[in-house]
C-alpha cells in the first residue's frame, strides 16, 4: 500500500508555485537594473512603469520606480519628461522619504531643461533656487552651484561664475564629489586665464589635475 502511495505521488503532475508579489517586484527591479547596465533606457523605463501599473497600491515600490524613471529620463536627456515623473511622486506621495529626493531632482530637471533650450536666465534661477532651498546639504550645494556657475558664465557674468567655481573647487563644506571639484577647478582656471591671471590659473589647473 505504501509503495502504491509513493507511485501515485511520483506520477502526479507537478504544480509550479505561483510567485509572490515580493518575488515579482524583485524580478522587475532586477530586469530594470539589467537594462540600465546595457544602457537600454527604453527597456529600463518600461520595467519600472510595469511596477507602477502592476502594484498601484504599494507605495514604496511605486515611488522608487517613479524616481528611477525620472533618473533614467535625465540620463537620456529627456528633462521635461523627468520633471513630470518626479512631480508625480510629489503629487502622490508628498510626505514620503523619497519625496525629498524627488523635489531636488524635479528642480534640477527643470534647470537642465532650461539649459537645453538655451534659456540661461531661467537655468540660473532654477539652480539658484535649489541652492537656496536645499543648500544645507553640502553635496546638493556643490552640484547645484556648478550648474549655477555654468549658467552665470552663459549669461556673461564670468567673474561671478569664476568665484563660484573656486568655492566648489576649494570644496567649502566638504560636499563636492571629486569629479565636480576637479571640473570646477579647471573652469575657474580657464576663466582666470581669460582675464590674464596666469598664476592663479596655474594653481587652479594643478588642483584640477
Amino acid at each position: 500500500m505504501r509503495a502504491l502511495v509513493v507511485l501515485v505521488a511520483l506520477a502526479a503532475p507537478s504544480v509550479s508555485a505561483v510567485p509572490s508579489a515580493t518575488e515579482i517586484l524583485d524580478r522587475r527591479f532586477a530586469q530594470a537594473r539589467s537594462a540600465l547596465a546595457r544602457e537600454d533606457y527604453v527597456a529600463a523605463i518600461e520595467e519600472y512603469r510595469r511596477i507602477v501599473r502592476e502594484f498601484p497600491d504599494e507605495a514604496m515600490p511605486v515611488e522608487t520606480a517613479l524616481l528611477w524613471i525620472g533618473h533614467v529620463q535625465m540620463i537620456a536627456g529627456r528633462f521635461d519628461e523627468a520633471a513630470t515623473d518626479y512631480e508625480e511622486i510629489l503629487r502622490r506621495f508628498p510626505d514620503s522619504p523619497v519625496a525629498s529626493k524627488a523635489r531636488v531632482a524635479w528642480a534640477r530637471a527643470r534647470a537642465e531643461s532650461a539649459r537645453s533650450r538655451r534659456d540661461h536666465a531661467r537655468e540660473l534661477l532654477e539652480f539658484r533656487e535649489i541652492r537656496r532651498r536645499w543648500g544645507a546639504n553640502a553635496r546638493i550645494w556643490a552640484d547645484a552651484g556648478f550648474g549655477e556657475a555654468r549658467a552665470l558664465e552663459s549669461v556673461g557674468r564670468a567673474r561671478e561664475a569664476e568665484a563660484l567655481y573656486r568655492a566648489i573647487a576649494e570644496n567649502r563644506g566638504g560636499g563636492a564629489a571629486p569629479p565636480i571639484a576637479a571640473a570646477a577647478a579647471y573652469d575657474a582656471g580657464r576663466l582666470a586665464l581669460g582675464r590674464g591671471d596666469a598664476l592663479g590659473a596655474l594653481e587652479l589647473f594643478e588642483r584640477a589635475a
